[in-house]
C-alpha cells in the first residue's frame, strides 16, 4: 500500500512539474543567424540597402526557381531582421526538392537550420557513407 501511495505522489508531482514548466516548444527562427550584421557588406561597399532590398523584391517576382525565391526571402528576412519573412522561405525550399540526394540534403539542412517550427522530413533512404558517397539502399 505504501508503494502505491508513493507512486501516486510521484506521478502527481511529475504532472505538477510538467504543468508549471514554461512552453519548451517555442522556437526562435534563424538561431544560427543571430548576432551577425547581414548588412555589413552593403555598408562596407557603400551600397544602398533600400535599393538592394527593392532589387531583390523585384527579382522575387520574376520567373525563377523556388530555391532562388527561398534564398531571396531568407536574405530579405535577415536584412530586415524579420523572422516571419525568414520562415516564409521554407515552403519555397520544400518545393525545390528535386529527388537528387545531395541537393535535397542541402535543402533539408537549410530548412532545419532556420528552425521555423517545421519538422524536417528526413528521408532515411539516403544514408551518408564514410567517404562522402551517398548510398541508396
Amino acid at each position: 500500500m505504501k508503494k502505491e501511495i508513493a507512486i501516486i505522489i510521484i506521478i502527481i508531482a511529475g504532472l505538477a512539474v510538467l504543468t508549471l514548466m514554461p512552453n519548451t516548444n517555442s522556437y526562435e527562427a534563424d538561431p544560427h543567424g543571430k548576432g551577425y550584421d547581414f548588412s555589413f557588406v552593403l555598408k562596407a561597399t557603400g551600397s544602398d540597402q533600400d535599393s538592394f532590398i527593392g532589387n531583390l523584391t523585384n527579382l522575387f517576382e520574376e520567373d525563377i526557381s523556388n530555391f532562388a525565391k527561398g534564398d531571396i526571402l531568407l536574405i530579405l528576412g535577415r536584412l530586415k531582421n524579420d523572422s516571419s519573412i525568414i520562415c516564409e522561405s521554407v515552403p519555397y525550399y520544400e518545393n525545390s526538392l528535386s529527388g537528387d540526394p545531395e541537393q535535397d540534403a542541402v535543402i533539408h539542412e537549410t530548412i532545419a537550420s532556420l528552425d521555423c517550427g517545421n519538422d524536417v522530413k528526413f528521408d532515411r533512404q539516403y544514408v551518408p557513407f564514410g567517404n562522402g558517397q551517398i548510398i541508396s539502399p
